[in-house]
């Protein structure tokens, strides 16, 4: 259920002059029959004094389990912003104020392509939270062991806390995005913090004992760098036919004695679940893969630790794959020309298929009842979509990328 409730402002809010009028409008409401052209009168211009003063007074709570895509600026938030049992919540417009708190429980995922000019609480990131925007918190920046946090081209700014990455965090930084903290606080990372070499910078001391990508800017007195032991080129994750496929690849490993993989099923507990040797010293590239033949329906997370023989641990993000009894495919994902093929293993009920940006606007639309490898032709342009196919029983979205 989405909770999103605009309330609009308590007499106190809008000033003693409304409240005066409100009295007198109702107490010649309660006598109809005295004045009842300069009640009516009254009511109006109330109405629309309310309408122009307007202040978003509640929580936002994203819990209905699907995508949430929310355009308009939203003003003045007093309470907190939740997005949880597995939901997305995409915020395109901007918040002046937000009072309270933003939490993304794990297995859920915001993203923010606006921005808040004044968060007066803190962020707690147990799922997935991507920024393109920017947000100024008097709160802390808090990542947890199971949680993913991505400035993707955006700006988070900390005023008065540290920014904390627990173990198990992993906090991106991609297409120039700064992280700035204030004078005399810090980032205090157990995690991993990546950067893509786009001219990332980190405004503010960075500590302890997790690892950070080296071309970072800035970090102030330093970044901590810390000479990673394995280069991880990727960590991927797909069904198969009635399993999870997983695979990843090293560019090359220095005194790594293992791979773990943590699994996870919407809660904020990752178990251990299969251990896989590494390749101890090597400059080779070094592939893996392993199978889950036996998922659970629905949202599975997993994700990849590396431990060296010294005991040193590092953390690769997490990676979520949605697993049904009923298989299926699209592909190629990437597509070069936005040709689709689908394909299933099994008779479905009509499926609808819809792909939208992530501004909410459809693209493509399309219902089928036969599934012979049916070939789709969305003509889309480049550019990152998101692909919604479900019927009446049965519900998915996956990103989708037009080359």
């Amino acid at each position: 259920m989405r909770e999103l409730s605009y309330i609009y402002p308590a007499l106190g809010i809008l000033g003693s002059s409304a409240a005066i009028l409100f009295c007198r409008m109702i107490k010649s409401i309660a006598h109809p029959l005295k004045d009842l052209t300069n009640a009516v009168i009254r009511t109006i211009f109330l109405f629309q004094l309310l309408m122009v003063s307007h202040i978003l007074l509640a929580n936002i709570e994203i819990d209905d389990g699907g995508t949430t895509i929310e355009n308009s600026d939203l003003g003045n938030v007093s309470g907190n912003l939740i997005v949880k049992s597995n939901s997305t919540y995409i915020l395109n417009g901007n918040i002046t104020n937000l009072t309270g708190n933003i939490e993304v429980e794990s297995g859920s995922t915001l993203i923010i392509n606006g921005n808040i000019s004044d968060l007066d609480g803190s962020i707690t990131i147990n799922g997935q939270f991507t920024l393109t925007g920017s947000i100024t918190a008097d709160g802390k920046l808090e990542v947890k062991g199971s949680g993913v946090t991505t400035l993707d081209g955006g700006s988070f700014e900390s005023v008065g806390s540290d920014i904390v990455i627990e173990s198990g965090g992993v906090l991106n930084l991609t297409n120039m995005s700064t992280l700035t903290v204030a004078s005399g606080k810090k980032v205090d990372n157990s995690g991993t913090i990546n950067s893509d070499n786009s001219g990332n910078v980190i405004n503010g001391d960075v500590g302890g004992s997790g690892t950070v990508d080296s071309d970072l800017g800035d970090c102030s007195s330093g970044c901590s760098d810390s000479v990673l032991p394995v280069d991880l080129l990727y960590f991927k994750s797909k069904m198969t036919n009635k399993a999870i496929l997983l695979e990843w690849a090293t560019a090359s490993e220095e005194n790594t004695q293992k791979f773990e993989i943590f699994r996870s099923y919407g809660d904020s507990n990752f178990r251990l679940w299969k251990e896989v040797p590494a390749h101890g010293t090597t400059t080779e590239r070094r592939y893996y893969r392993i199978t889950d033949e036996n998922p659970r329906e629905g949202i599975a997370y997993y994700q990849l630790k590396s431990v060296d023989f010294d005991g040193f641990e590092e953390w690769f993000p997490v990676e979520a794959v949605h697993f049904s009894h009923t298989d299926y495919r699209i592909y190629p994902n990437p597509s070069p020309n936005g040709l689709l093929n689908f394909s299933t293993f099994e008779k479905l009920d009509k499926i609808k298929v819809t792909v939208f940006d992530v501004e909410g606007k459809i693209h493509y639309q399309n219902s089928m009842d036969d599934f012979t490898n049916p070939l789709m032709d969305t003509r889309l342009e480049k550019g990152i979509y998101l692909i919604e196919i479900g019927n009446s029983t049965y519900r998915q979205i996956e990103r989708l990328v037009i080359r």
